[in-house]
C-alpha cells in the first residue's frame, strides 16, 4: 500500500491537506500549482496506480454547468470549488486514518536488497530540445537547475569536429529524460490546401529530435511542452503534452513527469 514509511506518508498527506487553497476558483494558477504538487506527492506515497491517487483525480473543483450569464458562472465556479474543497477534506481525513490504521504484512524470508529506483537529481541529465524561443529554453533550464538536475543543451556542448547529428547522438547517449519545446517558430501549410491554411509550427529539427528521443528513451521519458496554438506533427496527435502557461503551473506538471520517470526531485524547490 505505502511506498514510504507510515510517518512519512502521514506527514506528506497532512502537508498537502494543510496547503490546499480554500478561497479560490479552479482556474486560479495557485490552485493549479497545488493540484499538480498534491498529485505528485500522493504518487510518492501510494504509487502512480494507487487507489488514493485514483480517488483524488476524481475530485472536481470546476462547476458542473456554464451559462451565458457571467454572474451565474461566477457563482457556479465558487460553489464548484467549495464542493471540491469539502470532498478533498473528506478524502484526506479518510486516507490519513487509513494510514494510521495500516499494518504492513509480516516480512517474509530475507531477500537481496532491491535496487533503488530513483535517480538522484544531481546525477540526472535532462536534454532540452528547443527552437528559437530562447526565453522558454532558459526558463526550462533554470527550472532544472532549481531541482539540481543537469540540463543538456546541444549548442552549449563542444563540437569536437562532429556533424550536428553526430553531436546529438553523442550528447544524448547517457541522458535520463528529454524535454522538447514545441514553440511557434515557423509557418507551414499543406500544398494541397494552399497558403491560406498556413499556421504556426515548431522548427523541423525540433520535430525530428522529438522522434529521436521517443525512439531512444521511450515515450515515458520524453515530455513535450507546447507554447501557443501551433500545428502538431501528425504522428504526435493524440499524445499527451503540457501546455505552457505564464503563471508557471507547467513546471509542476513537468516535475510530475520527472518523478514518474524515476528521477528523485523535490517539487518544493520550484
Amino acid at each position: 500500500m505505502l511506498k514510504v514509511s507510515k510517518d512519512a506518508a502521514l506527514e506528506r498527506l497532512q502537508e498537502i491537506h494543510k496547503a490546499m487553497p480554500r478561497q479560490l476558483t479552479w482556474q486560479d494558477p495557485r490552485f493549479t500549482k497545488w493540484k499538480a504538487l498534491a498529485a505528485a506527492r500522493l504518487e510518492s506515497v501510494f504509487g502512480e496506480d494507487g487507489r488514493a491517487v485514483e480517488e483524488f483525480n476524481k475530485i472536481y473543483f470546476s462547476p458542473g454547468v456554464f451559462t451565458q450569464d457571467e454572474q451565474k458562472n461566477e457563482e457556479y465556479a465558487r460553489k464548484g470549488y467549495q464542493s471540491g474543497v469539502r470532498k478533498s477534506d473528506d478524502f484526506f481525513a479518510a486516507w490519513e486514518q487509513r494510514i494510521k490504521d495500516y499494518e504492513p504484512e509480516p516480512a517474509g524470508p530475507a531477500a537481496e536488497p532491491a535496487e533503488a529506483k530513483d535517480i538522484a537529481a544531481s546525477d540526472a541529465k535532462v536534454f532540452i530540445v528547443h527552437g528559437h524561443d530562447d526565453g522558454l529554453k532558459n526558463e526550462v533550464a533554470r527550472m532544472l537547475e532549481k531541482l539540481d538536475i543537469n540540463a543538456i543543451i546541444l549548442h552549449e556542448q563542444a563540437n569536437k569536429g562532429a556533424t550536428t547529428i553526430e553531436k546529438l547522438e553523442t550528447n544524448a547517449a547517457d541522458v535520463d529524460f528529454a524535454i522538447v519545446l514545441l514553440t511557434p517558430d515557423d509557418m507551414g501549410y499543406s500544398v494541397s490546401k494552399g497558403e491560406g491554411s498556413k499556421q504556426p509550427r515548431a522548427r523541423q529539427n525540433v520535430v525530428l529530435e522529438l522522434g529521436f528521443f521517443y525512439g531512444m528513451l521511450g515515450r515515458s521519458k520524453v515530455c513535450a511542452i507546447i507554447k501557443g496554438d501551433i500545428e502538431q506533427p501528425s504522428d504526435y496527435l493524440g499524445s499527451l503534452y503540457i501546455a505552457y502557461d505564464e503563471p508557471g503551473a507547467w513546471k509542476y506538471l513537468v516535475g510530475k513527469e520527472l518523478i514518474a520517470a524515476g528521477i528523485g526531485i523535490d517539487l518544493h524547490r520550484l
